[in-house]
């Protein structure tokens, strides 16, 4: 069992004077993790008035010895994302 501590089942998270909407599925959120997060977006929202936030779980079926299939992951949405959505960021 990890040590999270606390997990939420609520659809709204209070955080420094706001409430965020969340959407928690069946399984919850850690509200220490969730915190953190909403920590970064808020410091990301002093520079822009528009932010999308997207989170995502992976989950890997067998013990690894470093990160190369997540970043091999990250790489690929990073550019599919570039690629659907950014069509003046497509490398030339």
């Amino acid at each position: 069992m990890s040590n999270y501590q606390y997990v939420s089942h609520s659809p709204v998270i209070c955080h420094k004077q706001n409430i965020w909407q969340v959407h928690t599925s069946k399984s919850g959120i850690y509200t220490a993790q969730m915190k953190s997060m909403l920590d970064q977006l808020e410091a990301v929202l002093t520079h822009y008035s528009q932010v999308l936030v997207l989170r995502f779980d992976i989950g890997i079926p067998y013990q690894t010895n470093d990160n190369r299939f997540i970043i091999a992951v990250m790489e690929s949405l990073s550019g599919f994302i570039k690629q659907m959505h950014i069509p003046e960021h497509r490398e030339q």
